[in-house]
């Protein structure tokens, strides 16, 4: 798949993205991991399983183009990248 295509997305990634994205649009910044989390928990979603396999360049934190091994923190910032999700 080339970077400029768009990717298609399962619900649960969908999920994530929508999660995210709602909650900078209701706090004016974007939100941490531990809010997010416990927001996809109570409707039965692992963060950061999600996160793990989430297609590359469409949020950050972005396991795929890490160097090292991911490991969550609760203050960890959650972004969408809206210009892959639009296929720019």
């Amino acid at each position: 798949m080339r970077e400029n295509e768009l990717v298609p997305l399962d619900d649960s990634h969908r999920r994530v993205l929508n999660a995210i994205w709602q909650a900078f649009q209701a706090e004016k910044s974007w939100p941490t991991y531990l809010g997010v989390s416990k927001q996809l928990y109570g409707e039965g979603l692992d963060l950061k399983t999600l996160i793990e396999t989430m297609p590359s360049g469409l949020m950050w934190p972005d396991p795929k183009k890490s160097q090292w091994v991911w490991a969550p923190r609760d203050g960890d910032e959650m972004r969408v990248t809206l210009a892959r999700a639009l296929g720019r």
